[in-house]
């Protein structure tokens, strides 16, 4: 297996963006109450190309030889703003995708490794990120991993 995790770039956009329209296509199937139906990746270039250049974030793209089979995109957060809060240097974990065609054969852990690795080896104090409910694969890796629940967000719909 010739796997390479590489910093996306530009010329990434159009794999990427097809990645991302997966993934709104997921998230409408089971949330239509908050997402939009979407024929095709909303996202406009300048919008990837400003997070790949972002000093703060980390974006990174997993090939499988020479193709783009899923990216990693997170960035970084500081808290301790208020007296009672300690100071945090931590990473947000935005939205791991993986080709549908090749899902549920580990990529999306290799991907979570990576950015573990490197929170550990920039000494950041923890990630955090942010899953709804019916993403139960998803659910799963991370408690694998050892993510424990902090928050929980609810909704009333009116």
């Amino acid at each position: 297996m010739d796997l390479n995790i590489r910093k996306a770039k530009i010329e990434d956009f159009d794999k990427i963006n097809n990645l991302n329209w997966q993934s709104d296509c997921f998230h409408y199937n089971n949330e239509p109450y908050i997402y939009e139906k979407t024929n095709e990746g909303c996202r406009t270039k300048e919008y990837i190309e400003s997070i790949i250049k972002n000093k703060k974030s980390i974006f990174v793209v997993l090939e499988k030889g020479k193709e783009i089979i899923g990216f990693l995109n997170a960035y970084e957060e500081t808290r301790g703003h208020l007296p009672f809060h300690k100071k945090r240097k931590y990473i947000v974990l935005d939205n791991i995708v993986i080709d549908e065609n090749h899902r549920k054969k580990g990529y999306g852990e290799i991907l979570l490794n990576y950015l573990i690795e490197y929170a550990k080896n920039k000494k950041y104090n923890d990630i955090i990120l942010y899953v709804y409910k019916f993403n139960e694969n998803a659910i799963k890796l991370y408690e694998k991993k050892g993510f424990k629940i902090l928050t929980q967000d609810m909704i009333l719909k009116l």
